[in-house]
């Protein structure tokens, strides 16, 4: 049976509270675990329940974001009386509340933050009264998916900084719904790190995203959000799932999937008009420079075509640059670069990311449904790769001279072998045979960008290299 959560905080100044005020940053490691479910505990501050039972217990997953020792369970009571669902919405809250705490907001220090235990999908809300009467509220809600994971929630109340006249007393709910299937059941949730943060305290991250962090969704939705990062869509659903394929180049757990919905497309003019199908996320820095401008993901896709980076390299000019490769079918993961050196050195501002999937001037390729895995996202430097392997006690090198355009090999293992160069797209651009361990090869002819020079010698070992042709 789904079950489903209703529990609130209150956090208030109470003119006869006997304790001292302290700053909402509760991790509960002063409390006395206590063996079984009471209606309140006072040592050092005070929380109570209503319509619940609470006690403070050993954290049972001391893995990922919170490993504390103690945390605050909350066993929401069952409510069998709720027969309809206008009495349903009715009740006010079943929870647990404090007065020993004081919530001084202010318009930097204005976002609420908790860790989260909990086993089922439900809406998560903080009410917040702004002035001693009480007479009016403001509820900042969100969606929580179910985990067995703790996870971080935060709730902005930047908008009504300016409105209030006294310390606010606020309600933590979940599961506040106006139906008796919302509010009847039992159920028990855990939390922890109870806190005021400043609205700025989400750093950007330079982009190295593996989605290892994130959960396991059981379902595409529209925005998908780790315990810092989140990522959003355009015409896409998405969601977190676990690695479809981890042989070859990902073995990860985890991998974002994409959903392209199909869209009915007219005209050619209308496909072209599109803005991107694909996701975007603006919770990662990407501060590129000349040497550090290649955006490289994995990316798994049964049917070829185009993949994309779209990156606005400004903020006061709305302008973007797309790069786009052809990335042929495969059950397996293949690795892409996009090479953003030729705007690394206009950008005025860290630029926005996003991914875009077939995007084309066309009918065909832009109105079909789409589902593509991406995984891996990470800025890397744009210089010229070494390969790692050795021929004796000599290191294979291969690299491109500017100033001559020509590839050279030093150190192969046999006299005779074929160098084969292909594009980012897996396409063949040139193919050679040597009769040396140190050869050259004329690149001239290739346009600038990202290749991989792969080397098969006669003892049918492969060496792989990327390398830049400016």
């Amino acid at each position: 049976m789904k079950k489903n959560i209703l529990f609130a905080i209150i956090l208030g100044i109470s003119p006869v509270s006997t304790f001292a005020l302290s700053p909402l940053n509760e991790t509960f490691e002063s409390f006395t675990i206590s063996t079984a479910p009471v209606v309140s505990i006072t040592t050092p501050y005070y929380w109570g329940g209503q319509g619940s039972t609470l006690q403070i217990i050993d954290n049972p997953n001391k893995t990922g974001i919170n490993t504390s020792s103690k945390v605050l369970q909350i066993n929401r009571i069952a409510m069998d009386t709720i027969t309809t669902n206008s009495g349903a919405s009715n009740f006010v809250y079943r929870g647990v509340q404090s007065t020993a705490y004081d919530l001084a907001l202010t318009p930097t220090n204005c976002v609420i933050e908790l860790k989260i235990l909990k086993t089922v999908d439900g809406i998560v809300g903080i009410r917040i009264y702004p002035n001693a009467t009480g007479s009016s509220y403001t509820i900042v809600t969100a969606n929580v998916q179910g985990s067995l994971d703790w996870q971080t929630v935060r709730f902005d109340f930047s908008a009504i900084v300016s409105t209030m006249t006294a310390t606010p007393n606020i309600k933590f709910e979940m599961e506040k719904t106006p139906t008796v299937a919302g509010q009847k059941s039992a159920v028990t949730v855990l939390i922890d790190d109870v806190r005021v943060v400043e609205k700025t305290a989400v750093v950007l991250s330079p982009l190295n995203e593996t989605f290892e962090n994130f959960t396991v969704s059981g379902a595409p939705a529209t925005t998908v959000v780790s315990s810092t990062f989140s990522w959003s869509n355009v015409e896409t659903s998405m969601q977190i799932v676990n690695n479809p394929n981890k042989l070859g180049i990902n073995t990860s757990n985890k991998a974002m999937q994409i959903s392209r919905n199909a869209t009915s497309i007219a005209t050619d003019v209308i496909a072209s008009g599109l803005t991107y199908k694909g996701v975007m996320t603006s919770t990662y820095g990407l501060p590129m420079t000349a040497s550090h401008c290649i955006i490289e993901a994995k990316v798994l896709k049964l049917v070829a075509g185009k993949i994309s980076v779209r990156i606005l390299p400004n903020t006061t000019v709305p302008t973007y640059t797309i790069i786009t490769i052809d990335l042929p079918g495969s059950p397996d993961w293949q690795k892409v670069q996009f090479d953003c050196s030729a705007i690394a050195t206009t950008m005025t501002s860290t630029p926005q990311f996003r991914f875009e999937i077939e995007k084309t001037p066309t009918i065909i390729k832009q109105q079909d449904a789409l589902t593509v895995f991406i995984d891996d996202i990470k800025l890397i430097d744009n210089s010229p790769a070494a390969i790692n392997e050795t021929n004796g006690d000599k290191q294979i090198n291969i690299f491109i001279e500017p100033t001559t355009s020509m590839l050279k090999l030093k150190n192969l293992p046999d006299e005779s072998s074929t160098i084969q160069i292909t594009n980012l797209s897996g396409i063949e651009c040139l193919k050679v045979k040597t009769n040396s361990t140190s050869p050259t090869v004329d690149v001239s002819t290739l346009n600038s960008g990202i290749y991989l020079v792969s080397c098969y010698s006669e003892q049918g070992k492969v060496y792989t290299v990327k390398v830049i042709k400016r």
